[in-house]
């Protein structure tokens, strides 16, 4: 008999809550910010907190962030 936790897939990157932007929504984000478009006004405009707009514009930031945080 299977375990209970074997009979669970994986949900997909559309399902999975833990994922806050699709990669549509990233390219999105980058093109306002191109535009001239403000942090605060992204982060309204799709629900998030504007650390990960700055995380989304600058891929560096992040990696220093997970680096400080081992």
């Amino acid at each position: 008999m299977p375990y209970k936790s074997e009979s669970h897939k994986l949900p997909s990157k559309m399902m999975d809550k833990r994922i806050k932007l699709l990669d549509c929504q990233r390219e999105m984000i980058l093109y306002w910010t191109k535009e001239g478009m403000s942090q605060r006004a992204l982060a309204r405009m799709f629900n998030v907190s504007r650390r990960t707009i700055t995380f989304i514009q600058d891929p560096e930031k992040l990696a220093k962030n997970k680096q400080s945080r081992l």
